[in-house]
């Protein structure tokens, strides 16, 4: 076997061992994943104000997958909200502030690896620009709920964040203990990439997620011909716009993603130039709410 391909099944391997290690921790119970630090800071900023507003707290939550999806595994008693607002409006601030502060406290690590590095940022960007983009076309489309469009969007590649976030860390218990390098950036990418799917939809079923949510994290290659408002539609609009854009870890299919763009504009019977505009200043949006 030549090198390149002994390092591909590196990264299958990890990923396939990581995949059962999370499910399992899923269907126990046990899940704890650490959040992206700029996210952190702000939702902690949030939480120490003591006069902050259920609307402040929800727009700190807006800005990472995992403390949103804390808060609604927190708020899903008796039925799981559609929305991040509608979470912290049923729990309210008060009883959030030290289960969110305390999910806050635990930040993903640092690659030694630049490259690693700036994949793990990319996930964390793809997600948050595919929610931005979801609910700006269900704006504009005039759909009931952009709100729901855009929790969709935000989780729908939650699968990638828990797995990363495990990969940081364990990268940084054994460079602590061996002071070494463990795991090329391919492999990296490899290993978040073939189960990520698998792992969002076993958290999905356990905590029983919205169903837009699970749909778009189960797929968002297909659109749902038979809602044309429905929150799927503009998660799978905005993930082809986004990777058009570059906002992506990993290659991307130009084929694929210009037919689900040709598709999702006529679908959504949307203008070219609007959408056009929407998704040219994605990229500068996302890093400014990250600050990244």
């Amino acid at each position: 076997m030549n090198p390149a391909a002994m390092k591909s099944d590196s990264g299958a391997r990890l990923g396939a061992q990581l995949t059962e290690i999370v499910i399992g921790r899923i269907n126990g119970d046990k899940l704890v994943v650490p959040t992206l630090p700029a996210a952190a800071q702000e939702a902690t900023r949030r939480l120490r104000e003591p006069e902050v507003t259920p609307r402040q707290l929800t727009e700190a939550l807006e800005r990472d997958p995992i403390l949103a999806l804390q808060a609604l595994r927190l708020a899903g008693t008796g039925g799981m909200p559609e929305t991040i607002e509608q979470a912290v409006s049923r729990m309210g601030v008060q009883r959030l502030r030290q289960p969110l502060a305390d999910a806050a406290a635990r930040t993903v690590a640092e690659s030694r690896d630049k490259r690693i590095t700036a994949q793990a940022k990319q996930l964390w960007e793809h997600s948050l620009g595919v929610a931005l983009l979801a609910r700006d076309l269900a704006a504009l489309a005039q759909a009931e709920a952009p709100d729901s469009a855009f929790l969709a969007g935000l989780l729908h590649d939650v699968g990638k964040q828990i797995l990363g976030g495990m990969l940081l860390e364990a990268e940084r218990q054994i460079v602590i203990s061996r002071n070494s390098p463990w795991l090329s950036a391919d492999d990296w990418g490899r290993a978040i990439g073939d189960g990520h799917r698998r792992i969002g939809t076993a958290l999905a079923d356990k905590w029983g997620l919205p169903k837009a949510v699970a749909r778009c994290i189960q797929d968002t290659t297909e659109y749902d011909p038979g809602d044309r408002t429905s929150p799927v539609n503009f998660v799978v609009f905005a993930n082809a716009l986004c990777k058009r854009a570059g906002l992506y870890m990993g290659a991307i299919d130009a084929d694929d993603v210009g037919a689900l763009e040709v598709i999702g504009r006529s679908m959504l019977s949307l203008q070219e130039d609007l959408v056009a505009r929407l998704a040219g200043g994605i990229v500068e949006r996302v890093r400014a709410q990250l600050g990244t």
